[in-house]
């Protein structure tokens, strides 16, 4: 309640969200079983009476508004504040990319990969000051896993790319 209510607020004041419908009041709980003899049917009748009640609360149902749209696009492809962490805010852009054009989902896979190009080609110029096994296997781990992500970053781009492309038309094709 602390952030989520006035984060609705802030989002509405912006014109990033509106008021869809008001909500009906909360639904009304099912009428309590009638006694049934058995002591599982009478377990789950006390259940339901101990169900909190509802409340007369009326709920609200925001949409998103064009400029909450465009809000989200923004957020989605634009630079990151400085002291983020990458990482996560490369998985919370990538979580919600279904919302952006081709493009756009396209150029922010092409920005991460030259991020873990450029990251991987430190962790290779690196030696580990202390040449102990410890080190040397946590900075071996790191450039590998560096590795995985751009194999994998390349395989989003490679997707990506090929829904991009229009399907070839059928008119050419012969029947065998």
């Amino acid at each position: 309640y602390g952030s989520l209510y006035p984060a609705l607020r802030r989002l509405e004041r912006a014109g990033a969200i509106e008021i869809a419908a008001a909500g009906a009041a909360a639904p009304v709980r099912a009428t309590p079983m009638p006694p049934t003899g058995s002591i599982d049917g009478e377990t789950a009748a006390a259940r339901v009476r101990r169900l909190p009640k509802p409340t007369r609360r009326t709920r609200k149902q925001y949409r998103l508004t064009q400029r909450g749209d465009d809000m989200l696009s923004e957020l989605l492809t634009g630079d990151d504040a400085p002291g983020i962490d990458e990482e996560k805010a490369f998985a919370l852009k990538y979580a919600f990319c279904r919302h952006l054009p081709s493009d756009a989902r396209l150029a922010l896979l092409e920005r991460r990969r030259a991020d873990l190009d450029e990251r991987l080609a430190d962790a290779r110029r690196a030696t580990p000051r202390r040449n102990d096994r410890y080190t040397r296997s946590l900075a071996q781990h790191r450039t590998e896993a560096t590795e995985r992500d751009l194999a994998w970053v390349d395989e989003l781009i490679a997707a990506e790319r090929q829904a991009a492309r229009p399907a070839p038309s059928q008119r050419g094709a012969t029947a065998s």
